[in-house]
């Protein structure tokens, strides 16, 4: 799956270092590229680059910069996400989210005809794509099994080289037909001034059909046959499942505007999704939810290599541009450090983009050189044939600017001899690797949840600390929290041995405390009027940085620095702190009301980070800065809101998932999505859960947010729910689980809802509530933990709730800590 590197490939392509080779076509090669910008997080994409010969053809850097443009507005959680790329470079190249998973067209021909409700959910979730990339006004054009990645999460769309905006010149040549030949719409063969949204649609059905068959909708023959097939649309449906034929005879309908909208689709879909779970065998039951079992352990393998890839790598480092992704001297060339204002760093949101998207399997040389040959044969016969028929060259234009590529064969030597991993912490930087109760620096309410991150030596634990943790953080090697009486203690997560404890200073208030960072090996927190470090070792100060006023919320550590929210009687502001020195770097005032620092000065401050920008949310709304120097990058334009009357700018409780910034509104009944990328609003939905009238904006709690649903508490009703995401316009998905009433007749105070791997979690001062991230996936599983201090009233207040690999620790008010193995395994 993953290539070697061959004698003089590129060590680094633009930002990125190249770590394997994915595959090489007519137009190029393909690498595997690591992200290593922020350090101690490595993300892994796929960078194409253009032979040398092709990149000085006229209009092709015009061609290409439209392929990067295009990619980048197209966000959704069903497509790939185009991070970066370069069209004036010498040799340009292009960066995408890698994804670990098979093509729909190589999961076919391996393991058969998916079975029905698979490819019932396979079409829903390719509308969904499809209503993302229309949404960004563009036609991808070029919908086939090819450009379809699957992952356990569901599939995903690649490739727009050929998709075309919506109303955007034409920069093929005349007469020159785009798409692929069983999967193009009748639109297509007329010409490509006559597609629409509608020809994605048709190019929909013949992939379902597809999918459930293992050929295509217009069988197979010479080019002009199939293509004179497609022009009357002439499709064989007859060996598709009854379930979805009408589905794909309405899709494939030879009129456009008699085809079935997206919009429609989706409810479509919807229904045949349910029928066909229904009626579900034992042997399907027995396999993954998504994808039957053997395609499910083909992409778990798949996963499993990159990972073992990434911790053969060892620590990430930064490594500099090569030629291959310099540029061209000129007076508008940036430095070599200077990505551009839209160069992605950090966190890589979404799906991610795979080998097969450029290569079929590995094969030995005979069968690659036959494929090849026959291959073009097949073309030019084609070709010849349409010459005759229409007296006009046509040419058939099979991939766009990225035909399907043979995979270099042969071991990788830069992929794993084993799948061991690297111990968490090993060898990494001073940087900011710390977890507390809203994830990590994404504030998703997601943590992974994998045993290779489990604590080393960890055996299960309670320990009783002297006042009860009011906020908690954590990697690996330590636990911190803020105590109740204002003094900062440090445990071991691996068996709750006592490390050190730091009390409260002299003339402090407890109330001038919030929770700490851990960051590689040191902690840093507020205290006594000062903010410090300690080693985690043994609690010994590594810097001192007076600090005036007084902290809001929690701290927010990312790429060498932390950022903490300061309340004065001149307003709010965030204060950048490197890490190394404790040097304050710079400072931002972002509200100018007085405040006592409260909860109004809550809403203010750093509040997550991702794709290399600290998000903060002002009076003025929500702005995207560059985490080292405070400059601002982006700044979030109005919103509509829930309504429609007015606007809005501002995020005080973001969540960062799939490239995608969800706001929850004020009101707690609905959501603003935003793209990351840029800040532009994607969508709003409202009226998400139903709360009686009278209950208080806080009195709903939004956890996080994930590939399909988002989890939301109702305190007031003892219950948490799942909501729809955005691509299923918030539709209410159903109660996830209840608690208990205390013992004041009360419904018991519930914790905020997070993500332990694929596994919802919650819990009360009783139990911890676990249940499989997707509502279809399983049934409530309520743990008991023993020693808890039990459900009393409403009005306690629940436990900490983390996890460090598969380790969730629980800390509760009364100072008691529990550390227990996620049962389900979180996997």
């Amino acid at each position: 799956m993953l290539g070697a590197l061959h004698e003089g490939a590129p060590r680094a392509i633009g930002p990125y270092r190249v770590v394997a080779r994915l595959g090489a076509g007519g137009m190029g090669e393909v690498y595997l590229g690591a992200d290593e910008r922020t350090p101690a997080v490595r993300t892994f994409v796929a960078l194409k680059t253009v032979l040398p010969g092709l990149a000085g053809e006229a209009g092709f850097r015009a061609r290409f910069r439209r392929e990067i443009e295009t990619g980048r507005a197209v966000v959704g959680r069903y497509t790939v996400d185009v991070l970066d790329g370069d069209h004036e470079a010498v040799r340009p190249w292009l960066a995408t989210a890698y994804v670990p998973g098979p093509t729909l067209e190589q999961a076919v021909r391996d393991h058969g005809p998916l079975p029905e409700a698979s490819v019932a959910r396979l079409g829903r979730d390719l509308v969904r794509a499809l209503r993302s990339i229309h949404h960004a006004r563009i036609l991808h054009r070029d919908l086939k099994p090819a450009n379809i990645l699957l992952t356990d999460a569901g599939p995903k769309v690649i490739d727009f080289g050929i998709a075309r905006a919506f109303g955007a010149s034409r920069l093929t040549g005349t007469g020159m037909m785009v798409g692929s030949p069983g999967f193009m719409s009748p639109e297509h063969i007329a010409g490509a001034e006559h597609v629409a949204a509608a020809s994605d649609v048709f190019c929909l059905g013949a992939v379902l059909c597809y999918a459930a068959t293992g050929r295509g909708p217009f069988g197979e023959g010479p080019l002009p046959a199939v293509l004179y097939r497609i022009a009357r649309a002439d499709a064989d449906l007859t060996v598709l499942p009854t379930g979805l034929r009408d589905l794909a005879a309405d899709c494939l309908r030879l009129d456009p505007s008699a085809r079935p909208d997206t919009a429609e689709l989706d409810r479509r879909f919807e229904a045949a999704v349910a029928a066909a779970s229904a009626g579900a065998t034992p042997a399907d039951a027995a396999g993954d939810p998504l994808w039957p079992a053997p395609l499910a352990r083909a992409i778990a393998e798949r996963v499993g290599e990159l990972a073992a890839l990434d911790a053969r790598l060892g620590p990430p480092s930064v490594h500099p541009r090569t030629e291959t992704g310099g540029r061209e001297p000129g007076p508008h060339a940036p430095g070599p450090h200077a990505p551009g204002p839209h160069a992605p760093g950090g966190q890589v949101p979404g799906g991610l983009h795979d080998a097969a998207t450029m290569a079929a399997p590995a094969r030995d040389a005979r069968v690659r050189d036959a494929s090849r040959h026959r291959r073009r044969t097949r073309i030019a016969a084609a070709v010849a044939t349409l010459v005759v028929l229409s007296g006009t060259l046509v040419a058939a234009r099979l991939s766009g600017l990225w035909p399907g590529a043979e995979q270099g064969g042969g071991p990788s030597n830069a992929g794993p001899t084993a799948s061991g991993s690297v111990p968490p912490g090993a060898g990494l930087p001073r940087t900011v690797t710390s977890l507390d109760a809203l994830g990590s620096a994404d504030r998703n309410r997601s943590f992974d949840a994998s045993p290779s991150q489990r604590p080393a030596g960890w055996k299960p634990w309670t320990a009783r600390l002297p006042a009860g943790p009011t906020a908690c953080a954590a990697d690996p090697a330590t636990l911190a929290c803020r105590l109740g009486d204002g003094s900062l203690q440090a445990v071991a997560p691996s068996d709750g041995r006592l490390l050190w404890r730091a009390p409260l200073g002299k003339g402090s208030t407890r109330d001038a405390t919030t929770g700490p960072v851990v960051a590689g090996d040191v902690v840093v927190s507020v205290e006594d009027g000062h903010v410090r470090a300690r080693a985690v070792g043994d609690g010994a100060i590594r810097w001192d940085t007076p600090f005036a006023g007084k902290p809001v919320g929690r701290l927010l550590g990312v790429d060498r620095h932390v950022f903490v929210n300061r309340a004065d009687r001149t307003g709010v502001h965030v204060d950048a702190y490197d890490l190394a020195s404790g040097k304050r770097r710079w400072t931002e005032a972002v509200s100018t009301a007085p405040t006592g620092g409260g909860k109004e000065a809550e809403r203010y401050g750093a509040k997550a980070y991702g794709l290399n920008h600290l998000l903060v949310n002002g009076e003025r709304g929500l702005t995207a800065h560059d985490p080292a120097t405070g400059r601002t990058v982006l700044t979030a334009p109005a919103a509509t809101p829930l309504g429609g009357a007015g606007t809005t700018k501002a995020c005080p409780d973001p969540r960062i998932s799939s490239g995608q910034l969800f706001c929850p509104d004020p009101d707690g009944k609905g959501m603003h999505v935003r793209v990351l990328r840029d800040l532009t609003q994607l969508e709003t939905f409202g009226d998400i859960v139903r709360v009686p009238r009278t209950a208080a904006p806080g009195r709903v709690v939004f956890g996080p947010v994930h590939s399909r649903t988002m989890l939301v508490a109702l305190p007031a009703d003892g219950r948490v729910v799942w909501v729809g995401n955005s691509q299923t316009d918030g539709k209410p998905g159903g109660t996830a689980g209840t608690v208990p009433r205390a013992r004041d007749g009360s419904p018991a105070a519930v914790g905020a809802p997070v993500l332990l791997g694929s596994v919802s979690a919650y819990a009360d001062n009783a139990s911890l509530y676990l249940r499989p991230a997707r509502p279809e996936d399983g049934p409530l599983k309520v743990v008991p933990v023993k020693g808890a201090p039990g459900n009393v009233s409403s009005g306690q207040r629940p436990p900490e709730l983390l996890s460090v690999g598969d380790v969730v620790l629980l800390a509760y008010a009364d100072g008691t800590v529990h550390s227990l193995a996620l049962p389900s395994g979180g996997e």
